[in-house]
């Protein structure tokens, strides 16, 4: 069971973009992360979608910030790039003769819940600029 990364790629990616003059390309955004150049391709497919990036093809192709960095959300970013809830529960029904397995679901539905508005709220309030911020932070303090 492994966690999605597209959120996580898709911020890194807007990142790059927004300190760049010229359209960055996939291979380089795959460079930088790590990553394969297909994958970074399908999560930019969804920045564009979402209205995000602005793509071109081509030799001097690439992707290009389609508004101000404080202008994009981190929620908005995760709605583009990720679908369903952020925990599952069980993928069949628990045994419904254990007292454990009979209120587990509606017990984890709650936590859950709440987790997840608690986690929308920090995202909601967080902007690609903020995350700019920090990465401009920990350069300098890499320089010191």
């Amino acid at each position: 069971m492994g966690t999605n990364s597209k959120f996580a790629i898709a911020i890194h990616a807007l990142s790059l973009m927004a300190g760049a003059a010229d359209p960055i390309s996939s291979h380089f955004i795959a460079n930088s992360a790590n990553n394969n150049p297909v994958t970074i391709r399908k999560v930019l497919g969804y920045l564009s979608h979402a209205g995000f990036i602005h793509t071109q093809l081509g030799v001097d192709g690439g992707a290009t910030l389609a508004m101000p960095p404080a202008q994009i959300s981190l929620l908005a970013v995760y709605h583009a790039t990720e679908q369903g809830p952020i925990f599952a529960l069980h993928p069949t029904p628990p045994n419904g003769q254990c007292p454990c397995g009979r209120n587990i679901i509606p017990v984890l539905d709650g936590i859950f819940g709440q987790a997840e508005q608690a986690m929308q709220a920090v995202l909601g309030e967080t902007t690609l600029a903020d995350v700019l911020q920090q990465i401009d932070g920990r350069l300098q303090r890499e320089t010191t």
